[in-house]
């Protein structure tokens, strides 16, 4: 099924590479000799992404309390992880949404599903006490580009799995039948066509089956039910989706007792207010058009 997806993938001559600034980026900030300088004079390189950047550290939602003037004080006041990560969702993003056929309302709908699930992913990795949160803002977020594939790049296999799903269906099941393949595993796919780290390519092609993961298990598991929960929050991937089923074992990994719901469904949707301001340019390419 992987092999299937990599055909699929490598087989669409016009995707976009991963833009040079997000590739850059991630080798900048690995090379532990970097300064916030540097990184600045990266982000310099690209004004959309450099607004981004210096928008989100004048946020409330990163608790500013003076003026951001600059990009090297913007790194130094969100971190160079939570800027790594920004520079990525945007560029990607903004890469995906130039080429995509998919139309308008469901781009839309797409991306706010997804902003939803990485914003809900980094709040219960802060609960559960990981170190990497803001892994888990870009691996929830970008967990379901496999479809943006899917329904751009093989439009007629897209619509016959619409089909089946409306008669009661699995998305997975109808996707196999159909392609023999998932969109997870076409994200997954991508990801590596990209250069993005093994551990997101881990978490997006098992975010259905989080066992399967095989280094990134519990981060899997809190993208797997984030997904649930952004569905049980009326964001799907379409304004008619399904939601997906909801692995127990996951479930009980992450630990959510149903007392916390409440209070996590509010810092996602505050989360995603913030967010959604400085993401949203991004997903508004121009698009190529419907074949």
């Amino acid at each position: 099924m992987s092999d299937r997806a990599a055909e699929i993938v490598s087989g669409i001559s016009e995707l976009p590479p991963v833009p040079h600034v997000a590739l850059r980026m991630n080798q900048l900030l690995h090379d532990r000799r970097a300064t916030a300088r540097d990184v600045s004079q990266l982000l310099a390189s690209d004004p959309s992404v450099a607004s981004n950047v210096l928008s989100l550290a004048n946020s409330a939602f990163y608790g500013a309390n003076q003026r951001v003037g600059t990009l090297t004080h913007a790194v130094l006041v969100l971190g160079f992880n939570t800027v790594r990560n920004v520079v990525s969702a945007s560029s990607l993003m903004r890469a995906l949404s130039s080429y995509s056929r998919v139309p308008d309302e469901e781009h839309f709908q797409f991306w706010r599903h997804s902003l939803a699930c990485g914003t809900l992913s980094k709040l219960l990795a802060v609960r559960i006490g990981l170190a990497d949160c803001e892994e888990l803002f870009l691996m929830g977020l970008l967990h379901d580009v496999g479809e943006i594939v899917l329904r751009g790049w093989c439009s007629e296999s897209a619509a016959a799995i619409e089909a089946r799903t409306d008669d009661g269906q699995s998305r997975n099941e109808a996707e196999l039948e159909v392609l023999g393949t998932t969109h997870a595993l076409v994200g997954g796919a991508l990801m590596e066509r990209w250069q993005l780290p093994a551990g997101h390519v881990d978490v997006v092609r098992n975010h259905h089956t989080p066992s399967l993961a095989r280094e990134s298990e519990l981060h899997a598991a809190i993208v797997h039910v984030a997904d649930a929960l952004v569905y049980a929050l009326g964001h799907g991937i379409t304004l008619q989706a399904i939601a997906p089923r909801l692995d127990r074992e996951a479930w009980a990994a992450v630990g959510i007792e149903p007392e916390h719901l409440t209070d996590l469904f509010r810092a996602t949707l505050a989360g995603v207010e913030q967010i959604e301001s400085f993401l949203k340019p991004a997903w508004r390419g121009s698009p190529v058009g419907c074949e």
